[in-house]
């Protein structure tokens, strides 16, 4: 069988939707050169589908088309490595999980504890968040909802108002345990998202217990200016949250 023959086998055992490089091809590293060709002229003939210089994928044929990869594949090598999670999808994607926005983004962000220069593959753009914690894959949904009232006045097709609205949903159905571990971690992030993390824990009736790590947390004169109306969060002079001048 002819090395073409071999990659071509190799690749119609991929799933769809799954990202590949010539490395990842059961072949020897003398034919990596010849693995590197072949999937070149099967994506000129249209049997696989390039995403950027180097990397392909078989596209998931649907009633509406082929369909381009899941942003976890397109981004893959940033989110696990050595079978270890190093960073996770945030931004429109934790939008979307907590229900905050309809908006489909072209840009793909990930959380990851190592600064990284923003990159374009394919028609994404790629972006990185400082993750100040460390990521435990258990806990993800965790950072991205801090992450989410991070960015609470960059969520689109929204007001920060309707997401606090959302957010405080969210928060009052985590148990203590969750509610514990989500301040254990907001401690790490700016002081403005402990705010108004206490903010909410106590407007929906967390314990002081729970709470009292972020207040003190604050510097007792430092003021959080966030577009967040009184009627959405009648507690919020109490953590010292107001609304910008107009």
């Amino acid at each position: 069988m002819t090395t073409a023959k071999k990659i071509k086998q190799m690749v119609s055992d991929f799933p769809d939707d799954f990202v590949f490089v010539a490395s990842d091809l059961d072949c020897e590293i003398s034919q990596r050169d010849a693995a590197a060709r072949a999937l070149q002229r099967m994506a000129e003939r249209g049997e696989i589908s390039k995403l950027s210089n180097g990397k392909y994928f078989k596209p998931r044929i649907t009633m509406f088309g082929a369909l381009k990869p899941s942003p976890a594949q397109i981004a893959k090598e940033y989110l696990v490595k050595d079978g270890k999670t190093i960073g996770y999808l945030t931004g429109g994607a934790a939008f979307s999980q907590y229900s905050l926005t309809t908006q489909i983004s072209s840009e793909i962000q990930i959380g990851t504890n190592q600064y990284r220069r923003p990159l374009k593959r394919g028609n994404y753009q790629i972006s990185f968040v400082l993750q100040p914690n460390s990521i435990p894959e258990a806990e993800i949904d965790l950072l991205r909802l801090l992450d989410c009232i991070r960015f609470i006045k960059e969520i689109p097709g929204t007001t920060p108002n309707e997401a606090c609205k959302r957010i405080m949903l969210i928060v009052e159905g985590l148990d203590e345990e969750q509610q514990l571990k989500l301040v254990q971690y907001a401690l790490r992030y700016a002081p403005y998202v402990r705010a108004l993390l206490g903010a909410i824990m106590e407007n929906t009736g967390a314990s002081e217990i729970i709470t009292e790590p972020l207040r003190q947390s604050l510097n007792g004169i430092s003021k959080y200016r966030l577009p967040i109306s009184e009627d959405t969060l009648p507690n919020k002079i109490n953590w010292r949250i107001y609304e910008p001048s107009r």
